[in-house]
């Protein structure tokens, strides 16, 4: 199993394994207490991949957030529906979208808790944390399962607390080989307009979700000629996490996985969609890469993303570290508006061979059910 250096990027939220197995935290951090979560607390327990380390045993990379139950979103909420009005955009109703999306931004996370997740079928709790104050709640490490080791490809699991609530999530345990699939979200297999400020405010907060044309149908049929692992890497913050999640698992339910998201403590507005479609997302995307191969190295993996942003740089520069052997393909949306020139997806994938990438448009993307990637094909 390969390790990670922590001293990278801006403190994002990503898979365990990229800690030290002994680190209970972030590193520097003093532990003054562990507290079991309060009855005045919530708890978001995000879904999880269980891998094996080099010894065998069975881990569980686990992130979890712990903040007070109480949220006041008002001041959010009415920046949003100001930014909005100022050019003309009533939404009236679909306001109850945006206070749904927006509560975790003002939300107030936790410190110092343990979040006890059971595992169904399994004969023991796990225990992760503590949360860390230097991040707000947040916490994540490698628990190893013991007792409650997953036999199957996927398995429910709890975060239980002391007065009886339950935080329901979802562990993934793929094969250490086979295929995985790594795919973007927005603009990728959500409409978001991410190269549109305000189309992206609306998309994000307040319309319904609206998927790529298409793509759940591809989604699906990788999904059975396959049986990829998928798993998500999205610039979007952790916040928005319940949102992507229920639209990853309703829309996409054929082919569900872990979705990792950044970390983000912001004052406005302006200060998250900056941040949406801020310019360090390919650093964090290839961090999150490095961990999955940390853990799955002798995994092969599709990636899958879009135009706007720099997924073509991404999957690139993971490609000229891994080889074909851990990304086999690369497939790319042009996105009407985005930088879709030669010259650009050349530099992108330089060194990468041609037939190891593809850029397609929305027309092509049934036809790309017909590849056959386990065949070598691109």
């Amino acid at each position: 199993m390969h390790s990670l250096s922590l001293a990278v990027l801006l403190a994002p939220s990503f898979l365990a394994a990229a800690l030290p197995a002994f680190a209970p935290g972030r590193i520097g951090v003093p532990i003054h207490t562990r507290d079991a979560v309060g009855a005045l607390e919530t708890v978001l327990l995000f879904d999880s991949l269980a891998f094996e380390d080099a010894d065998g045993t069975q881990l569980l990379a686990q992130e979890a957030y712990v903040h007070l139950s109480q949220i006041d979103i008002d001041d959010f909420l009415e920046d949003a529906a100001n930014l909005l009005s100022s050019i003309n955009i009533d939404l009236g109703q679909d306001l109850a979208n945006a206070a749904e999306r927006l509560k975790l931004f003002a939300a107030i996370g936790v410190a110092d808790r343990e979040v006890t997740v059971q595992v169904d079928g399994g004969d023991a709790d796990i225990t992760v944390g503590p949360t860390s104050s230097d991040d707000r709640g947040l916490t994540w490490q490698n628990a190893t399962l013991g007792d409650c080791e997953v036999k199957s490809a996927k398995v429910a699991a709890s975060a239980q607390t002391e007065d009886g609530r339950t935080f329901a999530s979802t562990i993934f345990a793929p094969a250490t080989d086979g295929w995985g699939v790594i795919s973007d979200i927005d603009d990728t297999i959500k409409i978001s307009h991410t190269l549109d400020t305000l189309e992206l405010l609306k998309a994000t907060f307040f319309d319904e979700p609206e998927p790529v044309a298409g793509m759940p149908e591809l989604y699906a049929a990788l999904a059975e000629k396959l049986d990829p692992q998928f798993v998500y890497v999205t610039g979007s913050p952790y916040q928005l996490y319940p949102f992507l999640h229920d639209f990853v698992n309703t829309t996409y339910s054929a082919s569900t996985g872990p979705i990792y998201t950044k970390n983000l403590t912001l004052t406005s507005i302006d200060d998250l969609l900056g941040f949406i479609s801020g310019d360090n997302t390919q650093e964090y995307k290839v961090f999150i890469i490095d961990a999955l191969h940390g853990i799955f190295p002798n995994k092969k993996f599709l990636g899958v993303g879009d135009s706007t942003e720099a997924d073509p740089e991404t999957y690139g520069e993971v490609y000229r570290k891994y080889g074909p052997d851990f990304l086999g393909c690369a497939w790319i949306r042009a996105v009407d508006g985005a930088n879709n020139t030669d010259e650009r997806f050349a530099a992108a994938f330089a060194e990468v061979p041609a037939e190891r990438w593809r850029v397609f448009t929305d027309d092509e993307i049934a036809s790309l059910a017909d590849i056959d990637l386990d065949g070598g094909s691109c």
